[in-house]
């Protein structure tokens, strides 16, 4: 019996899960941890191990809030995007366009004219990591920006821009304040009105928290050393919201890993279009020299396994947490500890398992979307003989009209709402260009951009012997330039010559040839090859050769055209010409 379209294969994990989780939490001697995994858009496991609160001995449970420090500059981002997708703002904008007094900034290691918002978030403006004046040890950070701006000659890039990776919480700081001054409100009304509330997201919030919210949070501790006694961390760092100061839970954070994981067309568009989101987590700049991880736009991509998961984690005192995901499985991990461990090997142990899961599981079939009518007649295959000798399909698959090539992914053809002109979809070299399907005076389609049509899919599915596809498809090879885009076997056949449809209803003969495996290509229409002759051939040499069962030499002409090789056409070798075999007749009875 199938497995049910309602049953996640994740949930039948749910006791390796919660294992994991408890032996890491025993292992790592922590207070207490809470986790969940998100696949297929929703949460299917959560888990918790330890206390929320020691001393009182209450439970950790997924429900409870914690500080997510970093992971809130995943939300600054979002609203940058949005911003942009506003078109209120440009990505390359440079930040003094936005924020006039960062030009008087200390051009330490370059001019902060060169800083765009691009780059602030990527972590690629180099400016220092912390505002000024920040000492961790003793709990000093001012997260009040207008405060530091009075600073501003302290501020400034301290390695070249755009040249590597640095880490920047101040760079964060001031993303929000253009959030706020491009919005013309203050930076939390837009993170909660367009992103926390449309995702449902209700206990995701900024301090100050609600009164009926403060009895949820779980106690902060610092890190263990040489006792088993913890000490909670009474006041945390006052973080600026934007670079740090969301609170929220494994419920939540759940919500918001299946935002990035949706691919279906009424998912949350008003958030975030689904192109900006590919934007923000693609990863785009090596991290490090092995290839394993990467920047994106907030996001990072980090490689394991041959798998590439976006993730970004947060650290403030007392609190730790962090949230993966694998875009192609759609599979996602959340982990919150309320102490100072380590969060990065137990969010990708638990994603790691709950993608095997996925993977074991059985596939759920679904019944094919039928084919619009007005795709019926854009099937089929397509050729460009003159430079590439390139030979594509047009294909309806999986619901989307797609561009098929012999060695590459389908890529899709996203409609434009014009007939006959797509765009190319991304994965491709000509990814965002239009592509146009041309058509006859009789209506019937005769290219498809720079290719020309070879065949419907009627007929190529008609066209086959002994069961075998008469055409191979995959193996690129096309008709040479004087078939005019007609087909040309590349198989012999077995007995007797291969016959085609020519023009105007008429057929050609194609003769079986000793030259190579290789066919002959017929002759110009109207025309055939003797039939006294075992082939014919083309053969490049500085004399006429014998034909295999003629002996006179002057039963070669000489010819013009070139020869089959490996899929492609030549030149003679310098001193010799093409002959032309025409059997015993002495010439070939062929006519232009």
């Amino acid at each position: 019996m199938g497995r049910s379209p309602t049953t996640d294969p994740v949930e039948g994990t749910s006791a390796t899960l919660q294992t994991a989780l408890a032996v890491y939490v025993k292992e790592h001697r922590l207070p207490g941890a809470t986790a969940g995994v998100v696949h297929g858009g929703r949460l299917v496991w959560s888990g918790s191990a330890g206390f929320a609160d020691v001393a009182n001995r209450v439970v950790a449970d997924p429900s409870m809030l914690h500080r997510v420090a970093s992971i809130t500059k995943k939300f600054t981002a979002t609203a940058i995007l949005q911003l942009r997708d506003d078109l209120m703002l440009g990505l390359d904008d440079p930040l003094v366009a936005h924020i006039p007094e960062v030009a008087t900034a200390a051009p330490a290691a370059g001019p902060v004219e060169a800083v765009t918002l691009r780059l602030l978030l990527a972590h690629q403006s180099g400016f220092q990591s912390e505002p000024p004046g920040t000492d961790w040890s003793v709990g000093r950070y001012e997260g009040d920006v207008l405060v530091n701006l009075a600073r501003v000659a302290e501020i400034g890039p301290r390695v070249p821009v755009a040249t590597l990776e640095k880490y920047s919480n101040l760079g964060y700081q001031l993303l929000g304040e253009v959030v706020a001054r491009v919005g013309g409100t203050t930076y939390s009304r837009p993170v909660r009105t367009r992103i926390t509330e449309p995702l449902g997201m209700m206990r995701t919030m900024l301090d100050p928290l609600p009164d009926d919210l403060v009895a949820d949070q779980a106690t902060a501790y610092a890190a263990r050393w040489i006792s088993d006694d913890l000490t909670p961390i009474s006041e945390p760092l006052a973080m600026r919201p934007s670079e740090g100061g969301l609170w929220s839970c494994v419920d939540d954070l759940a919500r918001w890993v299946a935002f990035w994981l949706e691919d279906d067309d009424d998912g949350h568009l008003a958030v975030l279009a689904h192109a900006s989101r590919r934007e923000m987590g693609t990863p785009r700049d090596l991290a490090d020299q092995r290839w394993t991880s990467a920047f994106g736009l907030g996001w990072y991509g980090v490689r394991k396994d041959d798998v590439t998961w976006v993730q970004h984690g947060g650290s403030l005192l007392g609190f730790r947490s962090m949230v993966c995901f694998d875009p192609k499985q759609r599979v996602g991990a959340v982990v919150l500890i309320n102490g100072m461990g380590v969060p990065g090997p137990l969010v990708m142990a638990l994603g790691s398992l709950a993608r095997e899961a996925v993977l074991e599981a059985e596939p759920v079939i679904a019944a094919p979307g039928p084919l619009p009518p007005a795709y019926a007649d854009l099937l089929g295959l397509y050729a460009e003989p003159q430079v590439f000798g390139e030979l594509v399909r047009i294909e309806w698959r999986d619901g989307v009209l797609a561009l098929v090539a012999p060695d590459g992914a389908p890529v899709v053809l996203l409609p434009t709402g014009e007939g006959d002109v797509f765009v190319v979809g991304p994965g491709a070299r000509a990814s965002g260009e239009p592509a146009r399907f041309d058509r006859a005076d009789d209506g019937r389609v005769r290219r498809f951009m720079d290719r020309r049509r070879v065949l419907p899919a009627a007929a190529r599915d008609r066209l086959t012997r002994r069961g075998r596809p008469a055409l191979s498809v995959m193996s690129g090879t096309v008709g040479p330039w004087w078939s005019r885009g007609r087909p040309v076997p590349t198989r012999r056949p077995r007995r007797g010559p291969a016959r085609w449809p020519g023009r105007s209803g008429s057929t050609s003969t194609i003769s079986r040839s000793s030259v190579g495996s290789h066919p002959t290509p017929w002759p110009p229409t109207g025309g055939t090859w003797p039939a006294t002759c075992p082939g014919a051939r083309l053969r490049a040499s500085s004399s006429p050769p014998r034909c295999g069962r003629t002996t006179s030499p002057t039963s070669w002409s000489p010819c013009a055209r070139a020869t089959p090789t490996t899929g492609r056409w030549r030149r003679p070798r310098p001193g010799a010409r093409w002959w032309r075999c025409g059997g015993s007749t002495g010439s070939p009875r062929a006519r232009a």
